[in-house]
């Protein structure tokens, strides 16, 4: 939902204007904000025709940062999962999934947003299918597995960087005698356990109310940004530029940073050179599915989009330079460039990225409709709806150990959002990485394509 502006407004406090706009007046949540930062406790529900339903989520912020307990909830009101939060380094400390009948699906503990120590697993008789131990969120250690009918184990050995060790496992059948393993059982070895992290569940009522403006800036650029923010009569609420949420809301009041020295150590460089082993480096994208980053950089054009990654949230910067990405996907295809996104972390953040990928599309239709009948006529005619389906031939993939952002090096947290444009013969023609504490720090995917064409 969308507060309708009064045009002309004189902007005379940023803080105290954002607590008075922007205090919660959806449906959605229950909370308060202080300098237009959510602060203290706050409810979230889900919506259902407009309206109110059950507890989504429960919990604290501190500076718009979630902190301490928090627990989530699914639409049946059973509660889906409960952990804490560390304002500076995210999940922290020990943490109980669930499936949606209450019974227990996994327990272990997070350190700085990543799975760290033992973990154990169950299936939704309650039967416990595995266990094992995580460091920096990666499987490590011995781990053991088990049959749920007879509770013996059916597999144990170790992993090391996330991958089992060849050599050191045993394998049993029913009966409890030694056996050999097949292909299929191997495979299933370098499966990870499903961990369904779900991340803060709703955008703020700042960012909801200026999707539009921000969308722009990193589908556009800063012009259009500014020209869609005058049209919606926003500019004069953004006249405070940095003073806005501590200028984290982008657009039109953040241009474009860029690292310029890491930048240029990458531009001219054949990608190649910088990836140890590039021949065979492959990049997962599915359970069993990967590519070959060799295959995607020869004879043809290569985007390569590293995205900033999750650790406490979902960056709704990396949201919005997807959807960029996924609309304007088919001109990339027209002028010979293949487009690979990939999200720095393991395959279950990914997945919750996907997820709040499409929740993000809502959020964002909704409040282009919401606009469009308030202004009516006056409404811009080039903002349009999203789709959220992904484009087939777009590829995303996932960087789990971190590999390529650290070969790149632009590694941060997770990683610092890199865009990269490789010629035919995979040297690096156009490089561009954020400034580090600066998410929206981007360039226009309008401007990629551009030069993309080009070369």
């Amino acid at each position: 939902m969308v507060v309708g502006l009064a045009a002309g407004c004189k902007v005379t406090s940023v803080g105290s204007l954002l607590d008075e706009l922007f205090r919660p007046y959806s449906a959605a949540k229950d909370g308060r904000y202080r300098d237009g930062l959510r602060e203290g406790e706050w409810i979230l529900y889900y919506v259902e025709d407009g309206r109110r339903a059950s507890r989504k989520a429960h919990g604290s912020y501190a500076k718009d940062d979630q902190v301490g307990p928090w627990e989530y909830y699914y639409r049946n009101e059973r509660k889906e999962w409960a952990g804490s939060f560390d304002a500076r380094s995210g999940l922290q400390g020990p943490c109980e999934f669930f499936y949606e009948d209450g019974t227990t699906l996994a327990m272990g503990g997070f350190k700085g947003g990543l799975e760290e120590g033992p973990w154990v697993f169950y299936d939704r008789s309650g039967a416990k299918v595995m266990e094992g131990g995580f460091a920096g969120g990666v499987r490590t250690g011995t781990w053991t597995f088990y049959d749920p009918a007879s509770g013996a184990k059916s597999a144990e050995g170790r992993y090391a960087k996330d991958a089992p060790v060849s050599g050191s496992w045993r394998f049993w059948d029913p009966s409890g005698a030694e056996a050999l393993a097949d292909e299929a059982t191997l495979a299933e070895l370098a499966v990870r356990p499903v961990i369904p992290i779900r991340s803060q569940p709703d955008l703020t009522d700042v960012e909801e109310h200026f999707l539009p403006v921000l969308y722009a800036f990193q589908r556009e650029g800063e012009d259009q940004s500014s020209r869609v923010a005058e049209e919606l009569g926003l500019d004069v609420y953004m006249e405070g530029r940095e003073g806005v949420g501590g200028g984290r809301y982008g657009g039109a009041s953040n241009p474009a940073r860029r690292d310029e020295e890491r930048s240029r150590a990458l531009r001219g460089r054949k990608l190649g050179d910088l990836i140890a082993g590039f021949e065979d480096f492959t990049i997962p994208t599915g359970d069993l599915d990967s590519v070959k980053l060799a295959d995607l950089a020869r004879d043809k054009k290569l985007v390569l989009v590293l995205l900033r990654g999750m650790q406490r949230d979902v960056c709704i910067y990396c949201q919005m330079q997807t959807a960029a990405l996924c609309e304007l996907y088919e001109n990339f295809e027209q002028i010979g460039a293949e487009v690979l996104i990939v999200y720095p972390g393991d395959r279950n953040r990914k997945n919750a990225f996907l997820e709040q990928y499409e929740e993000f599309v809502d959020e964002y239709n909704a409040g282009i409709e919401e606009y469009r009948s308030q202004m009516r006529e006056r409404f811009p005619g080039d903002l349009q709806r999203l789709d959220a389906a992904i484009p087939e031939g777009l590829k995303i993939g996932i960087d789990p150990q971190l590999a390529l952002t650290d070969a790149l090096g632009v590694r941060d947290d997770l990683a610092r959002p890199t865009t990269l444009i490789c010629d035919e013969e995979g040297v690096i023609r156009y490089a561009y990485v954020g400034m580090a504490g600066f998410p929206e720090d981007r360039p226009a995917v309008r401007k990629l394509l551009d030069l993309a064409a080009d070369i």
